[in-house]
């Protein structure tokens, strides 16, 4: 075996290590279409998985690894081309990626349609028609939704006005603007998906009101137009099915509660049938009764169909799906708990139908207890139902007492036995595994709701445009004209997709499979590559959150030093002293005006006092000095208050007695403290001790920006004591 057509024909046959040398990720790259060869190979390696015995696992990582490839594929589509790939002629009959995800779809690659790239094409395609003002803003959003409701009530009237734009799009003649316009509206999938869910609203209340009124043997308005929808509802369901790509209709889960509702109806409307036929009186006539518990049922079901709306919603939509599958581990539960129902209820009635037998003679006209009085296959249901409702806390055992001791002491076992079944394991066992699902589907919670929309994308962009019921009319003109004539759009359908499967081979596949290799020489990333992927973006996005601000802080300072020039342009001493530079040594002998401790920020404590030390030069430099004193003094307060919590520490690890005992020269605290392994790079003192050499680092970078912050301060005082000199240089007389 040599290549994937191979492995696709005979993989079953095929040991394990050949499929090892086969199924790798360059000879996925040298495919035409690597995707969609992917999406076969996975199919095929989780076939064999089910069936082999020998190297199941590794098969199955194997698959995941496949899966994932087409996944990486798309990621090293660059910004730059996802922004040239434009589809101007995109519409709902095809576009670029169009045929793509619906192979994804109809093969199950949740996590591959899921993939930004694609679904930022699903939302496109979605009210792909639609201006951006009517996609985004608010008021505009609420004006279509009006236009929705409208247009589909006054479906009939407009009618002849889509028929006519339909056929000139047939005949490939040029629309006008407006034409155009509503061309594009009327085939828009959020614009069908919308009216369809209004119609269906409007069917919900003719089952509302027929729930209101009483029964009939003649037909009433209401199952007339019940009648209308439901015709309508079944045409659609088929042109659907027969319109998405395969297996496309059967993703979506709410197909199947159509089918459902289709079923139920089918049997009203039979039993309605047979009704009027007999005819008679609604009294006692059970046929009735039977079918309006049909209108009831169905009601009951296209209410839980309309909830389908909320799919659309990014925050609901995937507390609903997780619902979904909670709901099948709840029928799994209610299967067992019923099997466990039917053994005690049988086990109960047994003994009910042995202590008639006990205490009835042969030739008595009487065989039963006062339980089971209405017969044993009563008594059975009517255990079923005891047991039932004491789950619900429902508990009625007085009615279950029998005549005989002996009988109500076996009951009492069985029923006792029951409930901690039931109530005790049962129901814990029901919560814990709803719990786990629950927690399983939150997590793939995205994936899975973008792989339900997409689908939802699917549908509805195949959809017939008019909505039910007003489809019975529209969908025979329909297949009358296609009888008579060619679909044209189809054929300009089948053209531009053999156009986009020559771009994808030609241009897109060769640029993103020689990245893929040169990114992963050519073998499936592991999951450190994965990992280190992960590490890398988080670090571009950190990258850039400093590069962001590093730039406001250098705009700040051009802003302040631009407000300095000016400034000193407008005081001619400041402009004089601003083009002398202030020697190195004068700079670090005096100290600025921080509040080290308590204080306000050393701006606004630095500009009160500039305000008072520039009045006296000499003042200046004495409180310099003294400033300089007390902060030293701070500084020497608070290494002594570390050394005694060091100290403390030493005693509880006794690595650090031998340090606890001799002082720390000024010198080597004002450098840095530091308990680390030069070899091993790991301190070997414990935690505390680790906390405590942090401590000692954030001082010394208070005490680095504190000296920062005194030499500027310095400079405005020296400005400021230069400035008031000048004059008196001059032989002027001094103010101060």
């Amino acid at each position: 075996m040599d290549s994937l057509k191979d492995f696709l024909k005979e993989g079953e046959k095929i040991d394990w290590e050949d499929i090892k040398n086969v199924v790798t990720a360059s000879a996925l790259c040298k495919e035409k279409d690597p995707i969609d060869k992917a999406f076969e190979v996975h199919i095929k390696l989780c076939q064999i998985a089910k069936t082999s015995t020998e190297n199941t696992k590794a098969i199955e990582k194997l698959a995941d690894r496949v899966d994932d490839f087409a996944y990486d594929l798309l990621d090293q589509v660059k910004r730059i081309e996802e922004e040239e790939l434009h589809d101007e002629a995109a519409d709902r009959y095809a576009s670029l990626f169009s045929e793509m995800t619906a192979k994804a779809i109809a093969k199950g690659r949740k996590k591959f349609v899921s993939h930004p790239f694609i679904f930022k094409r699903v939302e496109k395609r979605w009210k792909l028609g639609l201006s951006k003002e009517f996609q985004s803003r608010p008021l505009h959003r609420i004006l279509l939704l009006l236009i929705m409701m409208l247009d589909a009530i006054l479906t009939p009237v407009m009618l002849p006005l889509n028929a006519y734009v339909s056929f000139k799009n047939q005949q490939g003649t040029n629309l006008t603007n407006i034409q155009g316009i509503y061309a594009k509206y009327l085939e828009t999938p959020y614009v069908i998906f919308m009216k369809t869910q209004f119609m269906q609203l409007i069917f919900i209340g003719l089952f509302f009101r027929i729930s209101m009124i009483g029964s009939s043997i003649a037909p009433t308005v209401e199952e007339s137009f019940i009648l209308l929808f439901f015709i309508g509802f079944v045409v659609s369901e088929i042109q659907q099915y027969r319109s998405s790509a395969s297996k496309v209709y059967l993703r979506d889960i709410w197909n199947y509660l159509d089918v459902l509702i289709m079923l139920v109806y089918a049997f009203v409307i039979t039993v309605r049938i047979v009704t009027v036929i007999i005819g008679g009186d609604p009294y006692k006539n059970r046929l009735l009764e039977l079918a309006h518990y049909g209108y009831g049922f169905d009601g009951m079901l296209l209410i839980l169909r309309f909830s389908s709306i909320l799919e659309l919603s990014s925050v609901i939509g995937p507390l609903q799906l997780a619902l979904f599958h909670m709901c099948l581990d709840l029928l799994v539960i209610l299967i067992q708990f019923g099997f466990v129902i039917v053994a005690f209820s049988l086990a109960i009635t047994k003994c009910y139908t042995a202590e008639t037998s006990f205490l009835t003679p042969l030739n008595s006209g009487s065989n039963s207890v006062e339980y089971c009085v209405e017969g044993s296959l009563n008594c059975f249901f009517k255990s079923a139902r005891q047991l039932v409702w004491s789950v619900f806390g429902m508990t009625h055992f007085e009615e279950m007492e029998s005549v005989t001791s002996l009988t109500s002491d076996i009951v009492v076992f069985l029923y006792l036995v029951f409930l901690v079944l039931s109530v005790i394991m049962l129901v814990n066992i029901l919560i814990a595994l709803l719990t786990t699902t629950y927690d399983k589907y939150k997590t793939n919670a995205e994936m899975e709701w973008k792989f339900s929309r997409a689908v939802i994308e699917e549908q509805y962009r195949r959809m017939h445009l008019v909505v039910v019921p007003f489809n019975i009319i529209s969908e025979p003109l329909k297949a009358l004209y296609f009888a008579q004539f060619s679909d044209s759009l189809a054929k300009k359908k089948e053209e531009r997709t053999v156009k986009y499967e020559r771009f994808f081979k030609e241009r897109f596949f060769p640029k993103i499979t020689e990245r893929y290799k040169k990114k992963y020489k050519g073998s499936f990333p592991s999951t450190g590559d994965r990992k280190l992927d992960k590490l890398g973006e988080n670090l571009n996005s950190v990258r850039n959150d400093l590069e962001e601000l590093k730039n406001q802080v250098i705009l700040k300072l051009e802003l302040v030093i631009e407000q300095l020039q000016r400034t000193s342009q407008g005081d001619p001493t400041l402009s004089k002293f601003s083009q002398e530079k202030e020697d190195k040594r004068r700079s670090k002998e005096r100290a600025s005006f921080v509040e080290e401790d308590e204080g306000a920020s050393p701006s606004s404590s630095g500009d009160r006092k500039l305000d008072k030390l520039g009045e006296n030069p000499n003042y200046a430099r004495n409180d310099l000095e003294e400033m300089k004193i007390q902060r030293r003094m701070n500084l020497e307060r608070k290494l002594e208050l570390l050394i005694e919590q060091l100290q403390r520490t030493s005693q509880e690890d006794p690595t650090l007695s031998k340090f606890s005992q001799e002082k720390e020269d000024k010198r080597r605290s004002k450098k840095r403290v530091s308990f680390v392994d030069e070899d091993e790079g790991i301190s070997p003192l414990s935690s505390a001790n680790r906390k405590l050499s942090t401590s000692v680092e954030e001082v010394q970078i208070h005490l680095t920006q504190g000296e920062q912050a005194q030499e500027e301060t310095e400079n405005h005082i020296t400005g400021t004591s230069q400035m008031q000199n000048f004059p008196q240089k001059d032989g002027q007389d001094s103010h101060l």
